[in-house]
């Protein structure tokens, strides 16, 4: 079964008084999808966490934490999902 991290993409605007929408990394799939569907018309409610960038990283590092996973293996799951994008990318004819 593949590993799944928090990961707060950084290029985000946080939500007004909400803080950084959360999304899950699936390792060795390409991409990853944000944490709940509410936004784009669905029903659950997605998570947000922290008032800055730093913080809402401390959240995510410790929730990483709490599914027994270190440093190391956040930076590994990502990796294995940037290597499948660029993979799909390069069958699809479009890295540059």
């Amino acid at each position: 079964m593949p590993r799944i991290c928090y990961y707060i993409p950084p290029t985000q605007t946080p939500a007004a008084d909400c803080g950084y929408r959360v999304a899950i990394v699936e390792e060795g799939k390409a991409g990853y999808r944000w944490t709940g569907d509410a936004p784009e018309g669905g029903q659950q409610q997605p998570y947000y966490w922290g008032g800055t960038l730093a913080e809402a990283e401390a959240v995510a590092r410790s929730e990483n934490r709490r599914l027994g996973l270190t440093d190391d293996d956040v930076l590994s799951i990502i990796g294995s999902s940037i290597q499948a994008q660029l993979a799909a990318q390069s069958r699809r004819g479009t890295i540059h």
